[in-house]
This record gives structure tokens, sequence and C-alpha cells, in this order.
């Protein structure tokens, strides 16, 4: 099996390699929302953040709990680029009034 040929899909506890299916039907986009959200997670562009390891291993341990909490809620957990690394942006958004505050900078209201 090459890994150039099949797609790679994040597993609880590993990453394992998913194949093609071999189907000329057309299939659900594995991608999709649910919630109708079109915006598909390979057409988002990436934005590197370069954490210390301490903030890395914090940010991790955090989802982890919040994914952990979410199922057993019986929510099915939570995506993290989906859902946590989303809600957290917006959290910051919403509040960049305080953001800013507690970086030093204050905005122009």
């Amino acid at each position: 099996m090459k890994y150039t040929d099949c797609r790679v899909r994040a597993n609880a506890e590993r990453w394992s390699p998913v194949l093609p299916r071999q189907s000329s039907a057309v299939e659900e986009n594995p991608w999709q929302d649910p919630s109708g959200d079109n915006d598909r997670l390979e057409e988002r562009k990436q934005v590197a953040m370069y954490l210390p390891a301490d903030q890395r291993r914090d940010l991790v341990d955090f989802y982890e709990e919040l994914d952990a909490r979410s199922t057993l809620a019986g929510d099915g957990g939570l995506e993290k680029n989906r859902a946590f690394y989303v809600g957290m942006t917006e959290f910051v958004l919403n509040r960049r009034g305080e953001f800013a505050t507690s970086l030093g900078v204050e905005l122009d209201e």
C-alpha cells in the first residue's frame, strides 16, 4: 500500500490510513459539517502557532478534557479542528478588548 494513494483520518488512539472506496455511487462527504456548513477542512488554510512546550501540552490536555467530557455526556465528543480551535478563536475574537488589554494594548473604542 502506498500512502500517496490513501487518505489519513484521525483515530482516537492513532493515525490510520483510510483507503479510497471503490464505488461509483455518489458518497456523502465525511468532512461535511452535519449542520450544513459546507466549509470542508481540506479547503481551510492552516495557521501555525509557535507555542512553548508547556502551553502546547496544556492546550492539548484541555482539548482532551473537553472532548472526554463531551463524549461522556453523550454528545459524541469534540472535533479538534472544527469545534475546539474554531470555538477558542471565536471566544477571543468576541472579547477583543479584554484580550488586547491582557497583552498590554489598548484598543480605540
